[in-house]
């Protein structure tokens, strides 16, 4: 598990209320995560279901920067691997 810290760069994968967006961890309560979205949208979210491993789809609900980015650009050379050049 990676570790979260203050800066924690993450990415929310939003679900049918909210839509999805990148954000900083800016605090902590307890248990808990401050996160603030780069829209100004805030919320907390408990720090131990903040993943390191992305998978394409909604869980776990909010994962690492790096873990999307990893998961995108793995998709991204799967999908220009089936491209005709």
């Amino acid at each position: 598990m990676t570790a979260i810290e203050h800066g924690t760069r993450i990415y929310s994968t939003g679900d049918m209320a909210n839509a999805d967006g990148f954000g900083t961890v800016d605090g902590f309560n307890g248990g808990q995560a401050h996160i603030t979205l780069d829209d100004g949208r805030d919320f907390y979210f408990p720090v131990s279901g903040i993943g390191s491993c992305y998978a394409g789809h909604c869980s776990p609900r909010v994962v690492t920067e790096a873990a999307y980015h990893a998961y995108r650009d793995e998709r991204m050379k799967a999908w220009r691997s089936q491209v005709p050049a």
